[in-house]
């Protein structure tokens, strides 16, 4: 479980944001462009500044990734497998036992293509939910300041 979860933070909807929207953010949070010394040697307002940033930033991704995920009702590594065992079952000559077996493979990948679907929307919408809530506590320790 631990490696999946820091995949995701490398590669997928909770990776780093890249610092040019970070940036972004940081210059409407503030309303100017910090100069690059300031950003090496933080005050501790843009300190926090530059943490609600990075959150918003984030939380642009995980959005994102969101809708993204919404518009998949199946998995599509799924699906070509169920096309290339239906290509077997056209193209080969079998008996029936074969094509029982491989109707009853076709309805079980099938049915968990449907359910990685979902699964991949629930998580998307656990990152999501956790985005949120690291941008509100960035911004009141903002807010604090």
């Amino acid at each position: 479980m631990a490696e999946r979860s820091q995949n995701a933070r490398k590669h997928g909807a909770q990776a780093e944001p890249p610092k040019s929207l970070v940036l972004v953010h940081l210059k409407y949070i503030l309303g100017f462009t910090p100069d690059a010394g300031d950003l090496i040697y933080p005050t501790p307002k843009l300190a926090a500044a530059m943490h609600l940033a990075a959150c918003e930033a984030r939380l642009d991704q995980a959005h994102a990734h969101y809708v993204e995920v919404q518009a998949i009702h199946r998995h599509a590594d799924l699906d070509r497998l169920m096309d290339e065992v239906e290509d077997f079952l056209y193209h080969g000559r079998t008996n029936f036992g074969e094509v029982q077996e491989a109707v009853s493979r076709i309805l079980k990948i099938e049915k968990f293509s449907t359910y990685t679907a979902n699964r991949e929307k629930k998580l998307a919408n656990r990152y999501l939910r956790e985005a949120w809530s690291k941008r509100s506590r960035a911004l009141e320790a903002y807010l604090e300041i």
